[in-house]
């Protein structure tokens, strides 16, 4: 984390925010990029850690790559990525940008991913292999089911080489605490909500009590969760079948795709 930013919402973000090549919705980093970056590489020439770790989504949202290669000059680089089945990563996001104030429907955003070709799971990953050659490129399946104890960030730790002692393990909070979800039976609700003429801060103060109120009413049930229809499943299958076996091919492995049997696993 960026320590100048460590009151804000996005310190973990400071990095790639600044790098965007377009502005983020709703972030903004109030100082220039060269400054952000400098800042990084002066701290990294004074660390004498074995290795350091930057991570933020946002690097994955339209990013100065050549810029960041630029910045990183002179430093050995490792690459993690975390693919995640299609289905499954199309309704995670779109929770989350209702979480921050998006008005699209679930159907609108489909209708993007399936334009904008993102339901190719590779297109994350060439502009950063093509952009830094020398680097060592880690891919890895995003299934909590896999992650020690379930967690991501036990995974990512050993990904690159630094495990945690077993004694260290209550140092990290737990996933759900690191980033609280929207409750399933809410999203629609937070979606209508965030068309009124309402400020981001009663957004999301309505979100916050919307999430203790789930806590604490379990069987909460306010409108039908955000899924996609059998017609979105069927369409993103034909989409993204040869894409998802190029990748298969390409760095050996086992999933997690939407294929046949995720199109049947279960009912819309």
């Amino acid at each position: 984390m960026d320590p100048h930013y460590l009151h804000t919402d996005f310190a973990n973000h400071t990095l790639a925010l600044s790098a965007r090549l377009e502005p983020h919705n709703y972030l903004q980093v109030p100082e220039d990029r060269d400054s952000v970056w400098c800042r990084l590489t002066d701290a990294l020439g004074a660390n004498t850690a074995r290795r350091t770790l930057i991570s933020s989504e946002v690097f994955m949202e339209g990013v100065d790559i050549p810029f960041i290669r630029d910045a990183l000059t002179g430093f050995q680089l490792s690459f993690v990525f975390y693919i995640r089945r299609q289905d499954h990563y199309i309704e995670s996001y779109y929770a989350e940008t209702v979480k921050y104030g998006n008005r699209w429907s679930l159907a609108e955003l489909f209708r993007e991913v399936i334009a904008s070709g993102q339901y190719d799971l590779a297109m994350q990953i060439d502009p950063w292999q093509a952009g830094f050659p020398d680097a060592e490129l880690i891919v890895r399946e995003y299934d909590r089911h896999i992650f020690p104890n379930g967690d991501i960030a036990q995974d990512l730790l050993n990904a690159v080489g630094v495990p945690l002692a077993t004694s260290d393990l209550h140092t990290l909070e737990s996933v759900s605490d690191r980033n609280p979800r929207l409750p399933d039976a809410c999203i629609e609700l937070v979606r209508r909500f965030n068309a009124l003429p309402v400020s981001d801060a009663e957004k999301q103060s309505f979100v916050q009590r919307l999430t203790v109120l789930q806590r604490s009413e379990p069987r909460l049930d306010l409108l039908p969760p955000a899924r996609l229809t059998s017609e979105m499943r069927e369409t993103l299958l034909r989409f993204s079948t040869e894409s998802n076996l190029a990748l298969v091919r390409r760095f050996g492995l086992n999933g997690p795709f939407f294929n046949e049997r995720a199109l049947l696993e279960r009912e819309i």
